[in-house]
């Protein structure tokens, strides 16, 4: 390791107090003076440091007061989130993923070529077909914003299953729900984070089924596989960081139903979306990999997935793996920041859009976790100095 667990959860801190400093300063600048944006901001990040430091002291050890803390909070939450869907005139926003998402679900519905229609700001969709597929149930009921309801309650389950310490999960609920990034997700009925936690949720269960079964199930994991690259390629830089190695371990045979499994569910979901395309002219102008290439360059994804090979002998536990596709995520996007900062300076990066900062919530959600295990692992070892006969 090499930061001790206390820098390691300063620094992830750090980050996700920057992260939201980020949405501050973008959205606040066009409303208010700056003196009250950096009011703000330092408001914000002494809560959150209050929040992660002196909060699980505030608590004895009494598991069903801090469970019902814990639903309560689930509870209100989630009643939010749909009452935020319900009152919020989703045409009136100037952001268009949700209506990306609902007009390639309807081209797909009446058999035509869905990376061609046109959303409600003349945009068109880079979405895979996979997040058709996921979106498709919301969209039945009226709204894919319902989306982000749904993956709140299976971000809480992950928190839930991972946390140990009841005071922490609080904690973690509190770090996320109070996160400029992921109420801005909510507000906008975007599908970003709801993909993350998605595959965050599919890497921890996949995770405990290759511990104790390998590849026993090639052709079921190569369909899963392809299922979560299919809805955003990026993703899989932790994918191949998860199957890298069960894969070179196993058999023959495993490798190969491993990857029938992944092609004929790669070739399934093509077919869903492109047997529409009318020509090859169409493909190359409209097309999801283009536009998904535009802010976040597959070449540097590449690139820095040769970074991935340090981590493949360092995967032992689910915090390693956390930790691992946070950094497999996050380069490539922090490094597609500071070129464009870089080209476009600071202002122009942030505030005149150059980057699209929604691109940071590619590894929002594994920062969060990833400080939540860290804040659980030190609650574990400060209960075990103060009473050593109970470990």
């Amino acid at each position: 390791m090499l930061l001790t667990r206390k820098r390691q959860i300063e620094f992830s801190l750090i980050l996700l107090i920057l992260l939201n400093w980020v949405y501050v300063f973008k959205y606040g600048i066009r409303y208010f003076e700056v003196f009250e944006v950096a009011l703000v901001a330092f408001f914000y990040a002494g809560l959150v440091v209050a929040l992660v430091a002196r909060f699980p002291k505030k608590f004895k050890p009494d598991q069903t007061l801090e469970n019902r803390i814990f639903y309560g909070l689930v509870v209100l939450f989630f009643a939010v989130t749909i009452y935020i869907n319900v009152k919020i005139d989703a045409l009136a926003l100037q952001i268009d993923r949700w209506s990306a998402m609902t007009e390639g679900i309807t081209a797909i519905l009446n058999g035509t070529y869905p990376y061609s229609a046109l959303d409600h700001l003349g945009g068109r969709t880079s979405n895979l077909p996979t997040l058709f597929l996921i979106g498709l149930p919301f969209y039945l009921l009226g709204d894919v914003g319902i989306l982000q309801s749904f993956t709140f309650l299976i971000f809480t389950g992950i928190i839930y299953k991972l946390i140990k310490s009841p005071a922490i999960r609080i904690v973690s609920l509190l770090l996320l729900i109070s996160s400029f990034w992921y109420l801005y997700e909510i507000v906008v009925k975007s599908d970003l984070v709801s993909n993350t936690i998605l595959v965050l949720a599919s890497l921890v269960y996949l995770f405990k089924i290759l511990n104790k079964e390998g590849l026993k199930k090639a052709i079921l994991l190569g369909v899963l596989i392809a299922i979560l690259v299919f809805t955003r390629l990026v993703f899989a830089l932790p994918l191949g960081i998860l199957f890298a190695l069960p894969f070179a371990k196993a058999s023959l045979s495993e490798r190969f139903k491993f990857l029938l499994g992944f092609f004929t569910a790669a070739i399934c979901l093509g077919a869903l979306v492109f047997y529409t395309c009318p020509s090859l002219e169409v493909f190359y102008a409209e097309n999801p990999f283009t536009l998904q290439n535009r802010q976040l360059p597959l070449w540097l994804s590449l690139l820095l997935a040769g970074l991935a090979i340090y981590f493949l002998s360092r995967l032992e536990t689910v915090e390693q793996l956390i930790r691992n596709s946070f950094v497999a995520l996050a380069l490539p996007v922090v490094v597609a920041f500071f070129i464009i900062v870089k080209d476009a300076g600071f202002e122009g990066a942030i505030i005149d859009s150059h980057f699209d900062i929604t691109y940071f919530n590619l590894f929002t959600p594994f920062l969060v976790l990833y400080l939540s295990l860290q804040l659980d692992a030190r609650c574990v070892d400060d209960h075990a100095q103060k009473n050593p006969l109970q470990v």
